[in-house]
């Protein structure tokens, strides 16, 4: 069983350089806390905020997080 966390998942929807193997694994079945969602959504806005990520960049990743393309979970 493959439990995701947060940085994990930030890293794999707006990452530069996201692992092959962080990709691969989620395409498996993975489980996630019920508040990653939540978690995610802070840090992007934390990167954003702090200027480590750009605002288009952040934007991308909650809509990849929400949206009908979204990482399977």
């Amino acid at each position: 069983m493959i439990v995701i966390d947060s940085s994990a998942m930030v890293e794999a929807l707006v990452g530069r350089e996201a692992p092959l193997e962080l990709l691969d694994a989620l395409q498996a079945s993975v489980h996630a806390p019920h508040l990653l969602d939540v978690e995610v959504l802070s840090t992007l806005r934390g990167l954003a905020l702090g200027g480590k990520l750009t605002s288009a960049a952040a934007e991308q990743g909650t809509s990849r997080l929400s949206g009908p393309e979204n990482l399977p979970l």
